[in-house]
């Protein structure tokens, strides 16, 4: 086979083409792992969120059994709850993973040549990886806005039982 665009044979042109062919599976599965973690995270931080709402007014209530659930500092900490939960679902729709489509392949890619459709992928899982290295960052930065909003959360149920 040559390459259309210059004449030369493939294999004399790209050498290490199955090498980098050989990761484009890998970089697919290495990402998918690393968003999963990324969701996961979000939602262990959801459910340290509203377990804290669920057993603060309890855990204030053993503390005190006068404090009052009118306070400002209690409706505070509900508020951020609530911001915590609609960030927290925001996030968990936000940013999706990109996989290389079988139906795609069959369309495009089952009349080229095999070391057009290895370049092909290898392209493809490069552009691919970019993106969602990108949807996984982005998840990350969500998860840090509700760590900090986490961390009011108890300040607040804190400032709230000690007043």
């Amino acid at each position: 086979m040559t390459n259309q665009s210059d004449g030369r044979d493939p294999g004399k042109a790209w050498p290490s083409l199955d090498l980098a062919y050989a990761f484009v599976q890998p970089s697919y599965q290495l990402l998918t792992g690393r968003f999963e973690a990324a969701d996961n995270r979000i939602t262990s931080l959801l459910t340290m969120a509203s377990s804290l709402a669920l057993a603060g007014p309890v855990f204030g209530k053993t503390i005190q059994p006068n404090i009052s659930l009118s306070s400002p500092w209690f409706v505070a900490a509900l508020v951020t709850f609530g911001i915590i939960t609609f960030m927290g679902l925001l996030a968990r729709i936000k940013g999706v993973l990109i996989l290389p489509s079988p139906r795609i392949m069959r369309e495009t890619a089952l009349n080229k040549p095999e070391w057009r459709f290895k370049a092909d992928a290898i392209y493809l899982a490069g552009q691919h990886f970019d993106k969602n290295a990108k949807a996984i960052n982005t998840k990350g930065n969500w998860s840090i806005a509700l760590t900090v909003f986490l961390v009011l959360e108890v300040g607040l149920f804190i400032v709230w039982i000690a007043r």
